[in-house]
Parts: C-alpha cells; sequence; structure tokens
C-alpha cells in the first residue's frame, strides 16, 4: 500500500542501516568482494569512472593494438552511463545508467585486464557472466528512469579520456550514496535468473495463480473503512508530493509537444491539463499529466521494484473526478488500490522484468 511506497533512494545514517543497506567506499577492496551477495543493496560513495558504448569500443581496440588504457582500470569501479549536460550551478545533469548489454562485447576482455566492479541496467550475457566468476568481479544494478535522482549523489565530474566523444567521454566522478542492488555476483548468481525462478512454478496453478486470485479477492471485499490511518495519511501525502513536481513540468516541452497531438486528434473536453487552463478528453488529460509528473524524475518511488506508483494512478484519478463527481474518500481508496496493485505486482514481477516496471504496471493499477 502507499505507505510503505517512500523515496528512500538517499536516506542516511540509521534509517539506511535498519533497511539493510551496505554502505561501502570505492574503489571496492577486493577482500570485499566475496562478501557481496546477489541483492544485497549498496550505497556507494569514493571513485567511479563512466564509460559507456563509444568509449568501450575504443578502449577495447587500444587493447588489440597493444596500448595502454587511458587510466589505471585495476580494481576499478565503471558506470556504464553517457551523462546529460549540467545546467548552470550544478556538476551534471541526468546520469540514469544506460543498458549494459551494449558494453557486454568488450567487458570479458576489460575484466581480464583488472576491473572489478561494473555498474548499469540490465542482464549480461552467459559470456560476461563466466567471465564476472572468472575474474572475481561483481556487476551492479542501478536504477533505471531514475537520472535525475541519480545525480545527486555524483558530487565532482572530470573529464579524463576521449574528450571528443561529448556525453561519452570517460568521466571520473566523485560519489555520495550512489544507491546500487547486486546483480551478479563473484560465485555466478544472477539476479535477473533468481527473480523470474522465483515467480515461475511448473505447476499448473502454482504461484503465478496464487497470486492473482488472492490479489482480486482482496480487491473485491476492501472498502474504504478497512484502510488503515496511516495508509490514508500516506495516501494524502503521497497525493500532495505527485501534484508538486507535476506542477514543477507543466511547461516542459514535452509537454508541448504532447499537447499538440492532443488537439490535433480532437475530442470532447472532459479533464484539465494542469497548469495550462487547457482541456481535452480523459485519455490525454491523464496522459500529460501523468508525464509532467514524472519528467524530472521527482515522483514517489518503490526503489527495491525501481516503481514509480502515483504517476500513472492519479492523473487517471484526477481525469474521472471531473466527469464523475468522485468524493474524497473515493479518490482516496481508488489511489490506494491502484498502487496496492501496482506494488503487489511489481514485487512479483522483479526483477526478472526489470526494465521500468511502471511503464509495464501503469496500466494495471489506473484500471482498479
Amino acid at each position: 500500500m502507499p505507505a510503505a511506497i517512500k523515496p528512500f533512494l538517499y536516506s542516511e545514517g540509521d534509517e539506511v542501516n535498519s533497511m539493510g543497506i551496505q554502505h561501502l567506499r570505492t574503489p571496492i577492496p577486493e577482500d570485499v568482494l566475496p562478501t557481496l551477495k546477489t541483492g544485497d543493496r549498496l550505497m556507494l560513495t569514493g571513485i567511479m569512472y563512466t564509460a559507456r558504448d563509444a568509449a568501450h569500443k575504443r578502449m577495447f581496440e587500444s587493447l588489440l593494438k597493444g596500448d595502454s588504457l587511458p587510466f589505471d582500470i585495476v580494481g576499478q569501479t565503471l558506470y556504464y552511463v553517457g551523462p546529460t549536460p549540467a545546467k548552470p550551478g550544478e556538476v551534471i545533469g541526468s546520469a540514469g545508467p544506460t543498458t549494459s548489454g551494449r558494453m557486454d562485447k568488450y567487458t570479458p576482455k576489460l575484466l581480464e585486464m583488472g576491473l572489478k566492479v561494473m555498474i548499469g541496467k540490465g542482464k549480461r550475457n552467459e559470456e560476461v557472466k563466466e567471465a564476472i566468476k572468472r575474474h572475481q568481479a561483481v556487476y551492479l544494478a542501478a536504477v533505471g528512469g531514475a537520472g535525475a535522482l541519480i545525480a545527486r549523489a555524483i558530487k565532482k565530474v572530470e573529464v579524463v579520456a576521449y574528450e571528443d566523444l561529448g556525453t561519452e567521454a570517460i568521466r571520473k566522478l566523485e560519489v555520495e550514496n550512489f544507491p546500487v542492488i547486486v546483480a551478479n555476483d563473484i560465485y555466478g548468481n544472477d539476479l535477473f535468473e533468481l527473480g523470474g525462478n522465483n515467480f515461475e512454478s511448473n505447476e499448473k496453478g502454482g504461484r503465478a495463480a496464487v497470486v492473482t486470485e488472492t490479489l482480486v479477492h482482496n480487491l473485491l471485499h476492501t472498502s474504504y473503512e478497512d484502510l488503515p490511518s496511516e495508509t490514508i495519511e500516506e495516501a494524502k501525502r503521497s497525493l500532495l508530493n505527485w501534484l508538486g513536481v507535476a506542477i514543477g513540468a507543466v511547461d516542459h516541452p514535452s509537454v508541448d509537444m504532447v499537447l499538440k497531438v492532443a488537439q490535433w486528434v480532437g475530442g470532447n473536453e472532459q479533464a484539465t491539463i494542469l497548469g495550462r487552463g487547457l482541456k481535452t478528453n480523459l485519455l490525454f488529460a491523464s496522459l500529460v499529466n501523468g508525464m509532467s509528473s514524472h519528467i524530472f524524475d521527482f515522483d514517489d518511488t518503490l526503489l527495491e521494484t525501481v516503481l514509480h506508483p502515483s504517476a500513472p494512478v492519479f492523473p487517471a484519478i484526477l481525469a474521472y473526478v471531473e466527469t464523475m463527481g468522485l468524493s474524497g474518500k473515493d479518490v482516496l481508496f481508488a489511489f490506494v488500490l491502484g498502487c496496492e496493485v501496482e506494488a503487489r505486482l511489481a514485487k512479483c514481477l522483479y526483477p526478472s522484468h526489470i526494465f521500468f516496471t511502471t511503464a509495464i504496471l501503469g496500466s494495471a493499477g489506473l484500471s482498479i
């Protein structure tokens, strides 16, 4: 329920420790790597280097020619990212992870050269997983779709090589409380495979059927009066958070583009576009307002599943409020149930379906 939906990406001190998050300095000492297990949540502080497609290709070609790498890779951490330009007064722009599979071709060679830690998004191929195990390295998964939040953990940036590659140049980063999850450990365990195995069953009517049946039963037999008072308060807080971040992006160019499409398609003026003084049909109003709330990545996050629950659910509720005259209780009840469905399903699917659970499960939540 929303009471469990808290953006704890950057919590600190005792709160972090109570959630089982390990704080480590980078480069991670070699004797610490064997203690890391698939599924462990970490906060990294220290030095890491950025490198994605183009930089990997150039490093790989240098090694084939017998040339040295532009920095000492032994024991180091590589983050697969091509950050956007920094705004005035900031050290870096959005810095979310890119898909790691694009680096698979080059990774075994870099591991052979002494690379120990990689950070990215998504699965690795079998060759890379074998190389990780052989060279006693680890692969860490960063949160996809949270580039603006991750940027807050980056305190200093220095271009160290391949400046001509622009955003894909190799950069040295100083980070503080950089959140990651151990995806592949030195023992050959794979978070993505484990997640799928935990959900799948060879028996007809296995866990998937049980989860679905239980969820539907609970939805049909839950009323507003069943909601704990703390859940209702947390729902109110989440709605205010959603409204604030949505209003903050109402003038974003992305919103302009979708509005042009909505105006071109036409339709009944049923629901309001936040901050624009315009109305459009229910579908486009939900789309535009939901998009506004997620543009800056500051909407609520269920970190353990990388889910942004409010972004798809509340815009749909808001649109229907205008046409159906829903009460405040109706709104809160619909919001709680919608988030509950998203969160429960996300916990079943993640991490076997790591790529942006909000896009996959948002429709299930808003349909409630």
